[in-house]
Formats: C-alpha cells, structure tokens, sequence
C-alpha cells in the first residue's frame, strides 16, 4: 500500500514571558494530531524555546526557513499550533 501522506514539519514555540515550556509538547501533541487527522506526515520537528515571536530571528526558524529554500527540502507544508 502506497503511502500518500503529505510530507510537513511541526513548528513551536514559547515565549518565557508568557507560556510554560511543557507548552511545548502540548504544541507537538496538537500538531502531530491534527497531521494524523488530516494525512500529513511530520517528518521534523522545529523547536524555539523561550524566543518572542515579535522577531523572526529565531534559531530553529532561521534552520527551517533555510531548509526551505534549500534544493534539499523534503517537505510541502509547515504545522503550527497557533500564528
């Protein structure tokens, strides 16, 4: 049986001043439940801890955002919890 799955990444974050870092795996639990009800396949994980989103100088969305323009990317859309 043929996989159709559409590949995607989950991105999270957390900002210290406002959210918990076990916010973190409640962001991955959501993203990964709304991929497995909506055919997605997560096949990596973007993690930002403890960074404003007010910027986008953020490490790992700097990493995903360079895997994205990059020939190598392996995947077509990105899962966030909330803009």
């Amino acid at each position: 049986m043929l996989d159709n799955k559409i590949k995607a990444v989950g991105y999270c974050r957390f900002s210290s001043d406002h959210q918990k870092e076990l916010s973190i795996e409640a962001q991955q639990r959501a993203i990964q439940k709304y991929a497995d009800n909506n055919g997605y396949e997560i096949v990596e994980w973007y993690i930002d801890r403890a960074v404003s989103g007010q910027t986008t100088n953020r490490p790992d969305f700097q990493k995903m955002c360079r895997k994205i323009e990059s020939k190598d990317c392996d995947f077509v859309a990105v899962i966030v919890h909330k803009l």
